[in-house]
C-alpha cells in the first residue's frame, strides 16, 4: 500500500498509550500530501485518556475489550495496535493465554481474521507490537506461529525485530508485524527499513538544550 496514492487516511488504534500510531499516521499523510482521520482509540489508563481525547480522535474509549467492532468504518486504512506486554516478557513470566492481559491480543487477531469472505470488514493494514519475548520461551514460537497463522488468513504479514536505540535514545528490542490486506496490488511490497546509517541517538539530541542539569550527560 502507497501513501501517496491516498488522500484521505483513516486509521483506529488500541492499548493505544498516548497515540504514537496516531501521530506517525498523521505525519506520514501530510508528507505525502494527504489527510488523516483519527477514528478511534482505546487506553485503560486514565492519564493517557486524557491524552487521547486532547488528540482529536473521533472516538476515545476506556476499554477495548468494550468497544463494539463497528466503531471502526469499513476499509479503514489501518489499524495499530500495542498489546499489553505483561504476559509475553520474560520478567512477567510469559504466561501468554493464561495471563487475562493477554484477552486484548486475542480479541484483535480475531477482528483481523474477520470469518467469512467479505474482506472489506477488515482493515487494508495493520501494525502490531510487543517485546520479543512473544516470539521466545517455552511456547511462545507455537504461539506466536499460530497468531501469524490466523493474520494470514486475510493479510500479508512481515515481521522484524526492531531496537528503538536506532531512532531514540533508549535500548528497547520489540516486535513488529505489518500486515497487507491480501487483495491489494503489491501486498508483498512491503520491506522493513534498514535502520539510519548515522551514529546512534544521544540523550543529549532530545533534552531542552537550556535544562540545568543538561551538562550531566557529557
Amino acid at each position: 500500500m502507497n501513501l501517496t496514492r491516498v488522500k484521505l487516511v483513516t486509521i483506529g488504534e488500541d492499548c493505544s498509550g498516548i497515540g504514537t500510531f496516531g501521530h506517525a499516521m498523521v505525519d506520514a499523510s501530510r508528507e505525502c500530501g494527504g489527510h488523516c482521520i483519527k477514528m478511534r482509540a482505546s487506553e485503560k489508563e486514565p492519564a493517557l485518556l486524557n491524552v487521547l481525547r486532547a488528540s482529536e480522535y473521533n472516538e476515545v474509549h476506556a476499554d477495548m475489550l468494550r468497544t463494539p467492532r463497528n466503531v471502526l468504518p469499513a476499509a479503514t486504512t489501518s489499524y495499530g495496535f500495542g498489546s499489553p506486554c505483561q504476559p509475553e516478557s520474560r520478567s512477567g513470566k510469559q504466561r501468554r493465554g493464561h495471563d487475562p492481559r493477554s484477552r486484548p491480543l486475542k480479541m484483535a487477531t480475531q477482528w483481523l481474521r474477520s470469518d467469512g469472505e467479505d474482506l472489506d470488514n477488515v482493515p487494508l493494514s495493520f501494525v502490531l507490537e510487543n517485546v520479543d519475548g512473544m516470539t521466545t520461551g517455552k511456547t511462545g514460537d507455537a504461539r506466536f506461529n499460530a497468531i501469524l497463522k490466523a493474520l494470514r488468513k486475510n493479510f500479508v504479514v512481515k515481521w522484524e525485530k526492531v531496537n528503538a536505540r536506532d531512532y531514540v535514545p533508549q535500548n528497547r528490542l520489540r516486535v513488529y508485524l505489518v500486515g497487507i490486506r491480501r487483495d491489494l496490488c503489491h501486498a508483498d511490497d512491503f520491506v522493513f527499513p534498514d535502520p539510519p546509517a548515522q551514529p546512534l541517538p544521544q540523550l543529549r539530541d532530545v533534552l531542552t538544550p537550556d535544562a540545568t542539569w543538561y551538562s550531566a550527560c557529557d
